[in-house]
């Protein structure tokens, strides 16, 4: 079995906004592997690598469907800790003018945080440009470079490291674009601080009242959901429609009253209607922490501050 001398596995190529907050989070070093997010997960499970550092949610384009899998798929590893990244996305490109542009590369994600500015680009040049989904902001960059017809949206990292000019700056539709990471880890969980959050996964049977037997539990207790998604079962014919629920919540579950709702839904005293839980981790919330996202003790700078920084 192949392992990776690197310690920091992230979604690359270099200066990807992943990278980016790996930076920020572990410091300026040279033993990042980059790779897509299942990929990663399974390094830090099977191939020694220490962490991942993989996007979850996007205040404006929502939760990252291929980390939610990858989450789904790789046991036994945790949520160590979260960053929370203020997320500026430019329009990359040594073209002269935005007329000469015919495609433009990039992650969805930054697709869906730049719509209507999208929108409003190619109403400016009174034509369509074709968008082109990447695996990575970084990598339609790397595009963008080769071709002067090609633009992509990245950071301005990425425009410096790879020395292709940034033809327009701030293409995001939200000035608070802001995206969520995970820090993964292999082991233990983070012991409980002041303010934390906890995330699970969980399959309900398909059952009149089965999800909202399992959520009036949090209610009882006074525990704040602070987010719930769903996602495909993946495993077997009989699956097919079925689906798998994220979800996060106030608390710690070394920590009343969130300890006592995890040993009744841990041990199946739900009459059945639980089909699958498993825990993802408990962390600090680092967004309660510092609302502001402002460097705070513990807290990773803002990913557009660290732009001048050596990624070789």
């Amino acid at each position: 079995m192949k392992t990776y001398p690197n310690n920091i596995a992230c979604l690359g190529p270099a200066a990807s906004f992943s990278h980016l907050a790996a930076i920020q989070y572990f410091g300026d070093r040279t033993d990042y592997a980059f790779m897509p997010q299942l990929s990663a997960a399974k390094a830090v499970r099977q191939l020694g690598v220490d962490f991942a550092v993989l996007p979850i949610e996007n205040n404006t384009a929502g939760f990252v469907n291929e980390t939610l899998d990858a989450l789904y798929w790789t046991s036994q590893i945790v949520i160590q800790d979260e960053i929370y990244c203020p997320i500026h996305q430019h329009l990359i490109s040594s073209a002269q003018s935005l007329s000469t542009i015919k495609e433009i590369h990039s992650h969805p994600q930054a697709f869906a945080q730049c719509r209507a500015s999208l929108e409003k680009l190619q109403i400016q040049v009174g034509r369509s440009i074709r968008l082109v989904k990447t695996d990575s902001t970084s990598e339609g960059v790397i595009t963008a470079q080769k071709d002067s017809t090609k633009a992509a949206i990245g950071s301005s990292a990425a425009a410096e490291y790879y020395e292709v000019p940034i033809l327009r700056a701030d293409l995001h539709d939200r000035a608070d674009n802001a995206t969520r990471f995970f820090v993964l880890k292999l082991g233990k969980v983070s012991p409980p601080s002041a303010k934390d959050r906890s995330a699970f996964l969980l399959e309900v049977n398909h059952e009149p009242g089965a999800l909202a037997h399992l959520l009036c539990l949090f209610a009882r207790s006074s525990i704040n959901l602070l987010s719930l998604d769903t996602r495909p079962v993946q495993r077997g014919k009989d699956a097919r429609w079925d689906y798998s629920f994220f979800l996060e919540c106030e608390g710690h579950v070394y920590s009343e009253p969130l300890r006592t709702i995890y040993k009744a839904l841990h041990s199946g005293r739900l009459n059945g209607q639980r089909r699958r839980l498993r825990w993802l981790g408990s962390f600090p919330d680092r967004y309660r922490h510092s609302k502001d996202l402002k460097h705070a003790e513990g807290t990773p700078m803002p990913c557009e501050l660290q732009t001048h920084t050596s990624y070789t």
